[in-house]
């Protein structure tokens, strides 16, 4: 019995203390680009990379509900990685924390 796997991938922006989250794929099957063949459990795991609509995204962590469904297939789960920088989000607090700064001087 093949067992069939349905994802919803959210992207997570952290602007100060404020999480932001939207969903950026629903639940669906979802190929594998240029194979033809569907993504499966074992493809999600971290430190992998997939490829979801033309977009690349890098597994860095996954939640404790996640991380015990995988241990229970058998799957290797790998210790969580930190996030790669964001230069956009660098610039920007950079550019925040200099205007806070020239706002309080008198």
């Amino acid at each position: 019995m093949k067992t069939r796997i349905q994802m919803m991938t959210f992207a997570m922006s952290l602007l100060g203390a404020i999480i932001r989250s939207r969903c950026l794929i629903g639940r669906q099957r979802i190929k594998i680009p240029e194979s033809g063949a569907f993504y499966d459990v074992i493809d999600f795991n971290i430190g992998e990379n997939v490829v979801l609509f033309g977009r690349n995204f890098h597994i860095t962590n996954c939640d404790t509900f996640t991380r015990n469904f995988l241990r229970r297939l058998g799957v290797r789960v790998a210790e969580p990685l930190s996030m790669p920088s964001d230069p956009y989000l660098e610039l920007r607090n950079g550019t925040m924390k200099s205007k806070s700064k020239s706002s309080h001087k008198i």
